[in-house]
């Protein structure tokens, strides 16, 4: 679909992946996207070879070295790691990822996304957050869990801004306004013809002639 354009924000992130694999597998999946759309555009059908080679992080992490004793020790470490990620930060990261959702299905009206919202909206979130929490100040045990949901709060704008960029929409440029607009037709509506224009006359006066007498008149009746 072009709307999406797939393949230019591909193209962005895998000329900026370097050696970042989670990036290098984010442009992978958007190159892979962009063809199959084209597949099933044209009707080519879906080929079933595999077009994403980077594994994903999960795997990664655990396949680090050969051997049952470290990767079972990878295993362990991976599991562990993402356990306390999705306990101080999941419900951020989910939300975070619904937002940058519904910035991509309104992109088809609203232009590209952009990052800028997203932080806006983070600003006035945390600025919300504060004054509310001068206003009514927590105690106890209340403060944690405050503390805990303002910060997925105020996190779950940002976590969309960084995905925005990650996902190649910077190399998406906005229309210009003016350009590429196509007046809509209407069946049946009258067509407004433009006058043609009034051709002006030109008077052209000639000057009389005026012929001489004498020698002058004889050499005209010659």
């Amino acid at each position: 679909m072009s709307d999406r354009h797939e393949r230019e924000r591909a193209a962005w992130v895998l000329a900026r992946a370097g050696h970042r694999p989670a990036a290098r597998r984010r442009g992978e999946r958007l190159m892979a996207s962009a063809r199959r759309h084209e597949r099933y555009e044209s009707g080519a059908g879906d080929m079933a070879v595999a077009e994403v080679t980077t594994r994903n992080v999960f795997h990664r992490s655990v396949a680090r070295e050969d051997g049952v004793l470290n990767k079972l020790g990878w295993l362990i470490w991976t599991v562990t790691w993402m356990f306390w990620v999705a306990v101080l930060v999941g419900p951020a990261l989910l939300a975070g990822k619904a937002l940058y959702g519904l910035g991509a299905l309104a992109a088809r009206r609203l232009g590209p996304l952009r990052s800028w919202p997203y932080l806006v909206l983070a600003l006035v979130l945390a600025g919300v957050l504060a004054g509310a929490w001068f206003r009514w100040p927590p105690e106890g045990w209340d403060t944690v869990v405050r503390s805990y949901a303002c910060a997925q709060v105020v996190l779950a704008p940002v976590r969309a801004a960084w995905l925005v960029r990650a996902w190649g929409w910077p190399a998406v440029k906005a229309a210009p306004s003016g350009t590429g607009a196509v007046a809509p037709v209407v069946v049946g509506a009258p067509v407004q013809e433009e006058p043609s224009p009034v051709a002006e006359v030109v008077r052209v006066e000639i000057a009389p002639v005026l012929v001489g007498t004498g020698q002058k008149e004889e050499e005209a009746v010659r």
